[in-house]
């Protein structure tokens, strides 16, 4: 194993690889912040040196496994996602959906760029000559590793309350496309320039698709959650509409009690006039016994949560269903309105539909 170490690194002076290796590290530590997130720059620059050491030890341990026998580039491409993976999982501020998203774009973008150096490098050694221009070719490709993490860090996806995962999915298919290429790549190692030309026009392909697929979720999730917005607001409207009309209907009811009230306070008085005290008690017991149980409201504390409250009381109350509430809710919560509009309304149409049931059942 060191033997083959030794003649990777010394005897073929293969050490482009150190610098390829850091701008790879540098793309994965620039995806792990995110956008507005103000780490110091000595935690940037631990984080950096700490990951190049295992970046560094990983890619020898493919190179003592495989070579010179078999092609590095697939142990060290799926070796190098999984090593990025646990220190985005480690490391990373972002939801978890998110980070996984990013995680398998920017894979899906390494396993791109790794045979776009190779096939750059191998086309400048056919079409020229080998040496040191051949291997700045190879390097220069991984320039591109900072430059898509610094691309693909715009797309945050914490905003947004659901990732579909059908990008998973899209992403997952692309990077067994990619490996696909690999294994073709792996059959034509000797084959004219024309046919590796194609292959690496293919990797660069993928690359712009993965690209392009990463910024259309983003405008999707942010269509998407434009959408949700308007239909919250549009039951908002809906529930403020029909508080609205159960006001008026409160204060055509507070106009016929008062018309009634007078009525009433003079019945009082003559028979308060007369002393017939007896029949101006059960007069009393009467009025408790039919008081308008439509005028009590519930007020909680929380706009959103009386609006709903009330618009399910009044469905409750015509279906001779008995709601009894004790409840005191903070101004404001700490979450959307339309979720907690969904969540009040599900548990009080679910009691309510057995509450209904029951009764149908003539069960008390």
């Amino acid at each position: 194993m060191l033997e083959t170490i030794r003649s990777f690194v010394f005897l073929n002076n293969e050490f482009g690889w150190l610098l390829e290796l850091a701008l790879c590290t540098a793309g994965w530590v620039i995806l792990r912040f995110a956008v507005g997130e103000e780490p110091k720059w000595y935690r940037v620059l631990l984080e950096f040196i700490l990951l190049h050491a295992v970046m560094c030890a990983g890619f020898l341990f493919c190179v003592a496994l495989v070579f010179p026998k078999y092609s590095v580039t697939i142990p060290w491409g799926l070796l190098n996602g999984a090593i990025a993976y646990l220190y985005l999982r480690t490391f990373s501020t972002y939801r978890r959906p998110t980070r996984q998203l990013l995680w398998v774009a920017m894979f899906t973008s390494s396993l791109s760029i790794m045979p776009l150096g190779g096939l750059g490098s191998y086309l400048v050694s056919y079409l020229y000559a080998p040496g040191a221009l051949a291997t700045a070719t190879r390097s220069a490709a991984y320039i591109l590793m900072p430059l898509i993490a610094l691309y693909l860090r715009r797309f945050s996806f914490d905003e947004y309350r659901a990732v579909p995962k059908s990008g998973m999915r899209m992403f997952s298919l692309g990077i067994f496309c990619v490996l696909v290429l690999y294994v073709v790549e792996s059959q034509f190692m000797n084959a004219d320039y024309s046919v590796m030309l194609a292959l690496l026009t293919a990797y660069l392909c993928m690359l712009l698709m993965t690209c392009m697929a990463i910024q259309s979720m983003h405008t999707m999730c942010r269509e998407q959650n434009a959408l949700l917005e308007l239909q919250a607001e549009k039951q908002r409207f809906l529930a403020e509409r029909e508080m609205t009309q159960m006001a008026e209907d409160k204060l055509e009811d507070l106009r016929c009690i008062r018309h009634d009230l007078k009525n009433q306070y003079s019945y009082m008085q003559i028979l308060l006039a007369e002393s017939r005290y007896e029949e101006l008690q059960q007069y009393f017991a009467k009025l408790s016994q039919n008081l308008p149980a439509q005028l009590n409201m519930i007020d909680c504390g929380n706009h959103t949560v009386n609006t709903v409250l009330n618009m399910e009381l009044a469905k409750l109350r015509s279906d001779r269903i008995t709601f009894e509430h004790q409840l005191v809710v903070p101004p404001v919560l700490p979450f959307p309105d339309e979720d907690v509009c969904a969540i009040i309304t599900n548990l009080l149409d679910n009691a309510a539909d057995e509450c209904r049931r029951l009764l149908k059942e003539g069960r008390p």
